[in-house]
This record gives C-alpha cells, structure tokens and sequence, in this order.
C-alpha cells in the first residue's frame, strides 16, 4: 500500500517528536526555495524560531512527568518504571537530587 497526497502538514508547535521534525522539515525546505522565493524562505525561518522560543526546556522533571504520563498514566496500579521514575521526580522536586 503506497500513501498519495497532495497537501501534507506539518505542526511545528510543542516538543515532542512530530514537532521536532517539523520544524527541521520546514528549515529544510525553506533552505531549499530560498534562491527562488527568498520572501517565503524567510517567513518559514522565522516561523519556525517562533515557535522554537515557545518551546518549554526539556529539565529532567519535565521529562519524568511526560514519560510518566505515558505510562500508566493515572491508574492506581504503577508499573515498575512508573514506580522508579516516580520516585526519582519525587526526589528532584524535593531537591534531593539534582
């Protein structure tokens, strides 16, 4: 099965993976039409730094709280990695480790 478009869209809003890869899409692309619509090119570059300095550091406690999240999310029943991260976010934000 082969996928066809016309039209694709990237979101290069956020941190996550998708994002990321938009926004290197939309570099790329805007470097590659620069030579032939500079307007364009610069539109898309700044576009794409906008919503670069919107994106929140990735700190080990954000980290933690997204994996977490993922996980098992809000069931009663933690998993083992749930419980191990858990506890190292617990520790982080009491400042006992850093």
């Amino acid at each position: 099965m082969s996928l066809e478009m016309k039209y694709f869209v990237l979101k290069p809003r956020g941190h996550g993976h998708h994002a990321v890869a938009a926004r290197r899409a939309l570099r790329a692309y805007a470097d590659s039409i620069v030579g032939h619509d500079l307007e364009l090119a610069c539109s898309l570059g700044e576009w794409v730094d906008l919503e670069q300095s919107r994106v929140e550091p990735i700190t080990p406690i954000n980290f933690l709280t997204e994996e977490l999240s993922k996980c098992c999310g809000d069931s009663e029943e933690l998993c083992r990695t749930c419980n191990m991260m858990h506890s190292l976010r617990s520790d982080l934000l009491d400042g006992v480790v850093k």
